[in-house]
């Protein structure tokens, strides 16, 4: 076995991480667009709104710098000084995709109330909301694997003699 083995499992990673910031893109571009469209249309409460527009291009900053400490990490380079500031910032897109889910989502199918036409946003914050969460936990999977890539077990370590 290779001291490094980055150059081997550096362009694997990359692309795991690429795709999953891809998938995860997609979907805050969803939530920014469906909370403009909200905000036109209907009534609603102008923080609730602007969280919705331009919380998730904080989420996306949050999931690249995540992305990007990953793929550090799988090319073999020393943790920067300000790995734990983003380890922070990657609790942002988990909460804001609780909020969605719990608050937007399945709070307003709780409370009802409003015309049958309304649940089909309740539907669509509640699957948004999903979807940030299964997104920034598969990002972080990479993250796992590619840690545990890098990290030998302790029989390659071992010398018998």
């Amino acid at each position: 076995m290779t001291d490094n083995p980055g150059p081997i499992i550096g362009p694997v990673i990359r692309n795991i991480v690429a795709r999953r910031l891809g998938r995860a893109g997609l979907g805050l571009v969803a939530i920014s667009a469906f909370g403009l469209v909200e905000m036109a249309l209907g009534p609603s409460e102008p923080r609730t709104n602007l969280l919705t527009v331009f919380v998730p291009i904080a989420c996306g900053g949050a999931l690249l710098a995540l992305g990007m400490r990953t793929v550090r990490r799988a090319f073999g380079e020393a943790p920067a000084r300000w790995s734990p500031l983003i380890s922070l910032l990657g609790l942002l897109p988990l909460v804001f995709g609780m909020w969605l889910l719990a608050y937007r989502g399945l709070r307003s199918f709780a409370i009802g109330g409003a015309p049958h036409v309304a649940w089909v946003a309740y539907a669509a914050w509640t699957i948004l909301g999903y979807r940030l969460l299964r997104d920034s936990a598969r990002l972080s999977e990479a993250g796992l694997l590619a840690q545990t890539m890098i990290v030998p077990a302790p029989e390659e370590t071992s010398h018998v003699s």
